[in-house]
């Protein structure tokens, strides 16, 4: 018994002396404007957070900020077991520990578990360059968290045209398959894109957009554009276009004039307008005894 109340005595100082640790990070943070300095090696990241960037993006940010002060700082909340959790800035991070950097300033957030989650993605949403697959499935795990939101309140809570929400979540039509891909590759396609192919899977031809976007992923197709025409026409046969029948009439050795005809359409090419004149008034003619034959019904 003597053993385990002195063991609670040491928990119990170590808690007390976390909180007054978190009580000076505040104070300092206080004093900095609400931003405080942190050392880079009590910041940990949590998976899924980071923002993908491609390699020309990453090494544009690692440019810019080895030769200008940090513009915006990080968001962090405090971990109970110590150092800190990175909310969003998690790429800024990296590149200062490439840069060999020791600190970087941080706000403090009070948030839960949720409210984090909502805080990183938000802040990445607001990045022009978040694949649109990314931002709809942000979207649609607030919606799930938060039920009572229909899509005009979420459109409002996050700062983006109702329009805009309504095509970045057709990407939920599309068939699981493209889904796969998709959350290998969210650059692949567009959210403009994705409504289409959502209509299209809508009226029957899952199947085919579920290949257009293997192709795309291939490298077989190299365009949205023509993953899109592909799954609004593969498997559909083309009808057969019609071939003229054709003849020709000579005088002699004399070519007089060509008659062709393809489906309901009479062609005649004369070899000259004085000829063409004749005939248009023997075909008038022509036509005129059908018409009155037709009329009389013999």
């Amino acid at each position: 018994m003597p053993g385990q109340l002195g063991a609670f005595r040491i928990e119990a100082q170590r808690w007390q002396e976390r909180i007054n640790e978190l009580e000076e990070d505040l104070r300092r943070a206080k004093e900095q404007g609400g931003a405080m300095e942190i050392s880079l090696d009590e910041l940990h990241e949590v998976a899924g957070r980071r923002r993908r960037l491609a390699a020309d993006e990453y090494e544009d940010l690692k440019n810019n900020l080895s030769h200008n002060p940090l513009a915006s700082p990080i968001t962090v909340r405090v971990r109970p077991e110590g150092g800190f959790e990175i909310v969003s800035g998690h790429n800024r991070v990296q590149i200062y520990r490439d840069l060999g950097r020791k600190q970087i300033k941080a706000w403090l957030a009070d948030a839960s578990d949720d409210e984090a989650e909502d805080l990183a993605f938000f802040a990445n949403a607001l990045a022009a360059k978040l694949p649109d697959y990314d931002k709809y499935r942000g979207y649609k795990r607030i919606m799930e968290k938060h039920p009572h939101l229909d899509e005009k309140d979420l459109s409002e809570r996050v700062g983006t045209s109702l329009r805009q929400l309504k095509r970045l979540l057709a990407f939920q039509k599309l068939p699981e398959a493209a889904h796969q891909l998709l959350q290998e590759r969210p650059s692949l396609l567009g959210a403009t894109a994705a409504e289409t192919l959502a209509d299209l899977s809508i009226k029957g031809r899952a199947g085919q957009v579920a290949e257009a976007v293997q192709k795309l992923f291939n490298g077989d197709i190299s365009e949205e554009r023509d993953a899109l025409r592909y799954a609004a026409t593969a498997g559909i046969e083309k009808p057969v276009k019609p071939m003229p029948v054709e003849q020709t009439f000579k005088v002699g050795k004399t070519k007089y004039a060509t008659l062709r005809q393809i489906r309901a359409m009479v062609r005649i090419d004369c070899t000259s307008e004085a000829e063409a004149a004749e005939v248009n008034a023997a075909i008038a003619k022509l036509l005129e005894d059908r018409v009155r034959a037709l009329k009389d019904g013999t």
